[in-house]
């Protein structure tokens, strides 16, 4: 994996997808206390919700 992330490859605690991959059981943030990667979702802009 690249140095660089997009948006969609981050997680809700604000690191990237790969601190979220290793070698031990689980899926836990290496570097910080986030439990499992949840991913970002991007908000819409605009001002219809229905966009």
């Amino acid at each position: 994996m690249g140095a660089i992330s997009s948006w969609w490859d981050r997680c809700r605690c604000g690191h990237s997808r790969d601190l979220h991959r290793h070698y031990r059981k689980g899926h836990d943030c290496a570097r910080c206390d986030c439990r499992a990667f949840t991913r970002i979702r991007p908000r819409r802009s605009g001002g219809d919700p229905t966009s």
